[in-house]
């Protein structure tokens, strides 16, 4: 009789306590998937104010000397003239966040990338579109958050489209054979009064771009977000 009752006794505890640990994981999960649930509906509420855009040529030589009209020239300077008016700006009233949200208080420079022509009838084209359609749902990101100057900036920028360091090694294995990447820097200081600087880069990768022609649609914007309040 006090074996059974010991029995009864071990049995309800084990019991009790799975219902505790699945009660426990129930609720982490809850709270995590709210946490990022409350995120993701701050940062879709967003404005993007235009700030300068540019043809610019992906020309090797033009881009390896740096010169005016090239892709890294227009890019750094452009960098620089924003990094210089981004202190400058002021919270657009028309932004309004949802309840227990808050305005970013640093803005978010956006720059996007784009070929301006693209080839058509070209060998890996099938493979170049379905390879779009998967990097449209889901884009190629890479993210560095230790960046100091813009030099270094354009530095990082340049290795990763030349598929050279780690992440541009990698991008030129996922983004491969003729396919071209069409890129979305979203760039900001760490903290307000910082001087390092984060970028995370979103990438689609799909048609093959026209060489011949060489030239890329270069966009600015500051984006102004909301977060977590």
């Amino acid at each position: 009789m006090h074996k059974t009752r010991s029995s009864s006794s071990q049995l309800i505890l084990r019991t009790l306590n799975r219902a505790l640990l699945i009660t426990l994981f129930f609720l982490i999960s809850t709270t995590t998937a709210t946490a990022d649930t409350v995120a993701l509906t701050c940062s879709a509420a967003h404005i993007d104010l235009p700030f300068f855009k540019k043809v610019a040529t992906a020309g090797f030589f033009a881009n390896y000397r740096n010169k005016p009209g090239s892709v890294s020239f227009e890019s750094e300077q452009t960098f620089r003239r924003a990094e210089l008016l981004a202190s400058d700006l002021h919270i657009p009233a028309s932004l309004t966040c949802p309840k227990d949200c808050k305005v970013r208080p640093i803005p978010y420079m956006l720059f996007r990338s784009l070929p301006q022509k693209y080839r058509s009838g070209y060998r890996d084209e099938q493979h170049c579109k379905l390879l779009e359609k998967v990097t449209a749902k889901k884009p190629l990101v890479y993210s560095n958050n230790k960046i100091k100057t813009v030099e270094d900036l354009i530095s990082w920028i340049g290795e990763l489209t030349q598929g050279k360091g780690k992440e541009g090694s990698d991008l030129y294995e996922r983004c491969d054979k003729s396919c071209s990447p069409r890129y979305e820097y979203q760039i900001t200081k760490v903290e307000e009064r910082d001087e390092t600087y984060a970028v995370t880069v979103s990438i689609v990768c799909g048609d093959a771009r026209d060489k011949d022609d060489d030239m890329y649609n270069l966009d600015f914007f500051f984006r102004w977000v909301c977060e977590e309040g």
